[in-house]
Order: C-alpha cells, then structure tokens, then sequence
C-alpha cells in the first residue's frame, strides 16, 4: 500500500535518487530548483495537449485541481442527496407553496412565449413569401 508522503520527504526522495543516477554534475540549489518546478508542473499546471504546429487541441485542469474537485462533487452530492432525503415534506410543502403563488405565472409565461415564437416564425414565413412574389 502507498502511504503519503509530505512533501519535503518526496523532493528529498526524488533529490536523492537523482543524484545517485547523475551523480555531481548539478549542484544542490539547481536540483532542488529543478525537482521543485517539475513537481509543480506535473501536479499543479493546467494539461495542454497541443498539436504539431502549436496550437492548443486540448486543456484540462491541473491534475490537482481535477482530483479535489472529483473528491469534492462526490461529498456534496452525497451531502445533497441525504439532504433532500431527510426534508423531503418540508421540501415537498414549500414547493407546494410556490406552484399556488406563482404557478399560474409561470403557465402564462410559457404560454406567451409559446405564442410569441409562434408569431414570429409566421411573419418570417409572409416576409419570405412577399419577398419571393417581388423577385
């Protein structure tokens, strides 16, 4: 099993194994210098794919970001789900209470945007025709 590492402890780690297979040829300040801008490209820069001429096909999230934000959406939707679960008549009253209040304006709403679109696909259709009948 992998067990966590704080992060002073793994660029040491990474330090000492490359300087074992280099051996001298970096001093000190330039290895860590080194390990530290590689830790932060792999972890904490957005992935950019890009193509043979340069330009950007693809871009993703630093694969930090994408891991929390998986590790995040997972517990609020449980957090959500379990609270709905739990409020489910108080829920159930309050939207019983809107649909009383509002319903009827929400009804005429859609209706009237219903019959807008519908107006104005027919004058687009008489203009076409009047527009045709002069050519």
């Amino acid at each position: 099993m992998n067990e966590v590492v704080p992060s002073q402890a793994f660029e040491e780690k990474i330090k000492d194994r490359l300087r074992r297979d280099i051996g001298d040829l970096i001093p000190d300040e330039v290895l860590a210098q080194l390990i530290q801008r590689s830790i932060n490209s792999i972890f904490f820069e957005p992935r950019v794919k890009k193509s043979e001429y340069g330009h950007t096909l693809e871009s993703k999230p630093s694969w930090f970001q994408e891991t929390v934000e998986g590790l995040l959406r997972k517990e609020v939707d449980r957090l959500l789900h379990d609270y709905l679960e739990n409020n489910r008549e108080a829920l159930k009253a309050e939207f019983t209470k809107i649909l009383e209040t509002k319903g009827p304006e929400l009804v005429a709403g859609f209706f009237i945007g219903v019959l807008l679109n519908q107006q104005s696909a027919m004058a687009w259709t008489i203009q076409q025709i009047l527009q045709n009948r002069s050519q």
